[in-house]
């Protein structure tokens, strides 16, 4: 499949139809290498993706299960810790953990797995160059609502608040119990903070290289000397 435009394109992890039948497939993104597979080989594959979502779900749903049945345990045997496990925040931090450690896992299968059944797939070079990805990108986010690009900045920025405040709390309570939480929630924040940035220095990259891709687009169509 040769390189292409990026105005059509949909996005990553998706098959592209053959003129013979067949699918082009690229599950580690469109400026990476893809596959050619078959309709018998895309059913496996969809059928592998859709049972690692619902195993990640079963991992989220448990873990909260899991820390239920450990907690009380970890109480009758070790009294010394029953403030800690009986704290909300400590306890849905450990339920959050366990569901990370399990999703991670599930992942990582799904990723062994989709090694093997693409092992002897013939390869196809990648949909997308790494820039034009970058801009199809951009041009997606600037494409959404203003309304839900909104939501999106108050969502992380209500979490912000409410991690910070929290801690801010904990911190002038001064117990031992309190301490832990505060420290969970002032790494809450900082992860928060740190996924801000980091999507908004994405953002403003892509935007740039889609600029610049107008720009040149522009002056072939004016041409030199005009």
């Amino acid at each position: 499949m040769a390189t292409s435009s990026a105005k059509d394109i949909v996005p990553s992890g998706s098959f592209f139809t053959r003129a013979d039948g067949d699918w082009n497939y690229f599950p580690w993104g469109l400026s990476k290498r893809g596959y050619r597979v078959s309709p018998k080989l895309r059913w496996r594959l969809m059928t592998m993706w859709l049972l690692s979502a619902a195993l990640v779900v079963i991992s989220c749903v448990g873990a909260g299960s899991t820390a239920s049945l450990i907690c009380p345990i970890l109480t009758q045997n070790y009294p010394s810790i029953a403030p800690y496990a009986n704290s909300a925040i400590i306890f849905d931090s450990a339920a959050v953990a366990i569901a990370a450690v399990g999703s991670l896992l599930v992942l990582g299968l799904q990723c062994v797995a989709l090694r093997l059944a693409l092992n002897r797939a013939e390869p196809v070079p990648p949909a997308l160059t790494e820039e034009q990805n970058r801009a199809m990108r951009a041009r997606r986010w600037k494409e959404l609502p203003r309304r839900r690009q909104v939501d999106v900045d108050l969502l992380l920025f209500g979490l912000l608040a409410a991690s910070t405040i929290g801690a801010f709390l904990c911190f002038r309570r001064n117990t031992a119990v309190s301490l832990v939480e505060a420290i969970i929630l002032s790494v809450g924040a900082v992860l928060v903070i740190a996924v801000w940035i980091s999507m908004r220095i994405r953002i403003s990259k892509a935007a740039r290289l889609l600029q610049g891709q107008q720009e040149d687009a522009e002056k072939r169509i004016v041409g030199p000397g005009r």
